[in-house]
């Protein structure tokens, strides 16, 4: 089989549905969109991307203006997620919409803070701390 052959080979077909990369879990809960990472790691390129997309996904179908995100399950982050989560804070706040993250595990806190991106993410010790907070 000729290489062009393979790689045509392993193409989804535009029926099949994507393959979920990363374990997340979206649903409404009290008025929210909630978001819970069920992964200990986001670091490859291939995993954020999927999150990504489904998250998009979840947050226009459930159409809440107000979203959290519940990190108990993080122990590491890459640089490409924090841009993601600071693009997705950007995009949400355009639309009104409010982004919390929750729960964050002493290492990603720790990397918000050395990055000081804990000035620019509403981040909560709780998921109730986190739903207490939208105004």
């Amino acid at each position: 089989m000729a290489d062009s052959d393979k790689k045509r080979s392993h193409r989804r077909s535009k029926s099949e549905k994507p393959v979920a990369l990363v374990s997340i879990k979206i649903y409404e809960d009290r008025d929210v969109t909630r978001i819970d990472i069920l992964e200990p790691e986001l670091t490859g390129q291939a995993e954020i991307n999927d999150f990504v997309r489904r998250v998009a996904k979840g947050v226009t179908k459930l159409g809440h203006h107000r979203i959290v995100i519940n990190c108990e399950n993080v122990n590491s982050i890459s640089s490409r997620m924090l841009g993601v989560l600071l693009e997705m804070d950007r995009k949400l706040k355009a639309k009104k919409a409010q982004l919390r993250l929750a729960n964050l595990s002493d290492p990603v806190r720790e990397v918000m803070l050395v990055t000081r991106l804990h000035d620019y993410l509403s981040i909560h010790d709780s998921v109730d701390a986190a739903y207490a907070s939208f105004e």
